[in-house]
């Protein structure tokens, strides 16, 4: 008997601009470890103040590399900044985030596991490892 991973119900959900990047952050550990993350409007300049003070409020603080499993990943992306989560499978550690955007034609993308170094060869960059410290 194969067993699913837990993100596996998320991987390839579509991006909106209700379920961005953010959203997917607060709803992994909301579901995933029972913690209430605040709503961030993530379409504004200060987004990432925004983010960085949501994640303090939860008890998360920045940490060193290397990513751990449950770190929450600030980033500089193809599209501005971004946020995801890093998660434990058994292939190793993987990038969980919602990789989408509004085009001229509507919502691209969706939701992806990817490794570090693919993510790196998509455009993502300037990672910071924030981890729980409560």
């Amino acid at each position: 008997m194969t067993v699913r991973h837990w993100a596996t119900v998320l991987i390839g959900r579509a991006w909106t601009p209700d379920f961005h990047c953010w959203a997917l952050v607060r709803l992994v550990f909301a579901q995933r470890y029972g913690i209430a993350m605040p709503d961030v409007a993530v379409a504004t300049d200060d987004n990432v103040r925004a983010i960085k003070g949501a994640a303090e409020a939860s008890g998360w603080r920045p940490g060193p590399a290397p990513a751990q499993d449950g770190d929450i990943v600030l980033m500089q992306g193809p599209f501005g900044r971004h946020v995801g989560v890093i998660i434990s499978t058994p292939a190793g550690l993987r990038l969980l985030h919602n990789d989408g955007h509004m085009s001229d034609r509507g919502p691209r993308g969706g939701v992806v596991a990817q490794p570090l170094a693919d993510a790196t060869r998509d455009g993502y960059h300037r990672y910071e490892f924030w981890r729980r410290s409560l």
